[in-house]
């Protein structure tokens, strides 16, 4: 894995830890699904995740674990048919009682938490036609002091922020939304800003922010980013990113993550893409991945 400065440590969401040990990684991005693991309230299934993070712990991967979705009993009216949105504000308590439990059980063994998905992505908050950052503000005042209580070193992260151009509506650009994160208070609640740099250039924007604000000593995280690269007879979904030929998505991850050795001193953890991601066959996302359908490795997995 291409890494050009010792602070910069490449972090990946994975399913398997044997290949990404293999692939030379120490960082892991592990989600954690609410929905999953308490599908009835108060009957948890840890199981799957004790074996993941156990296994991930004894290999001496770092661990981020992302908090996210709803089951179906916490669900609020008009999204009964939504895991990726919250519980109604009446019911972030239940969030927090989760939050506190997985706080209880993994604490000591990660190096932090993510709480939520692209909140200011349509349908990461439900399905209304204006996004409220104030609303995930109220999320983090909640949940991130549950975590706390469990695990008093426990380092905090905003949820990762997906880019967007657009101002409003079903969806609101990573900047704005993070303006109003902070004018809302929210800064009190978390310790890295999360965001995924699709095309690198946007970190700028949100960082503009947070100087803004006065957070200059917040660092950011990178959740995912970076081009795809498809082959030249794709027949599947196109690509929202575009697509680049093999040896230019290599070239354009070299000269990125240069810059960020060099210009950015603010982003302490960078992450690429699945391993081998959950998706059909004409999914774009194979452009994105370190071992293509069949195992092996790609071109960005030898980056």
């Amino acid at each position: 894995m291409l890494v050009t400065d010792s602070r910069i440590v490449p972090v990946v969401v994975i399913n398997e830890a044997d290949r990404a040990e293999a692939l030379g990684l120490s960082w892991l991005r592990q989600p954690l699904p609410w929905q999953e693991i308490e599908p009835e309230q108060g009957q948890f299934a840890w199981e799957r995740w004790d074996r993941i993070i156990a296994g991930a712990s004894a290999r001496g991967f770092e661990l981020v674990l992302v908090i996210r979705t709803t089951p179906e009993w916490a669900r609020r009216e008009g999204e009964l048919d939504n895991p990726f949105a919250p519980p109604s504000e009446e019911e972030l308590g239940l969030l927090a009682d989760f939050a506190r439990a997985a706080a209880e059980r993994y604490g000591a063994r990660v190096l932090g938490w993510e709480l939520w998905e692209e909140p200011n992505l349509a349908p990461n908050w439900g399905t209304n036609l204006i996004l409220i950052p104030e609303e995930y503000a109220t999320l983090l005042s909640v949940v991130a002091p549950a975590i706390r209580a469990a695990d008093p070193d426990a380092v905090v992260a905003t949820a990762a922020l997906g880019p967007t151009a657009e101002t409003g509506g079903y969806n609101m650009s990573e900047p704005r939304f993070l303006d109003g994160l902070y004018a809302a208070g929210g800064a009190a609640y978390f310790d890295a800003v999360t965001l995924k740099p699709y095309g690198f250039d946007r970190v700028v924007l949100a960082r503009e922010v947070m100087a803004a604000h006065g957070d200059e000593a917040t660092p950011i995280w990178f959740a995912e980013g970076g081009w795809a690269a498809l082959p030249p007879d794709w027949a599947g979904a196109p690509s929202p990113w575009g697509s680049d030929s093999a040896e230019y998505q290599q070239a354009r991850l070299e000269s990125a993550i240069k810059r960020v050795a060099l210009e950015w001193p603010w982003v302490t953890r960078i992450a690429l893409q699945p391993l081998q991601p959950a998706v059909a066959p004409d999914d774009p996302r194979w452009g994105l991945a370190m071992l293509d359908r069949s195992g092996e490795v790609t071109p960005l997995g030898e980056s």
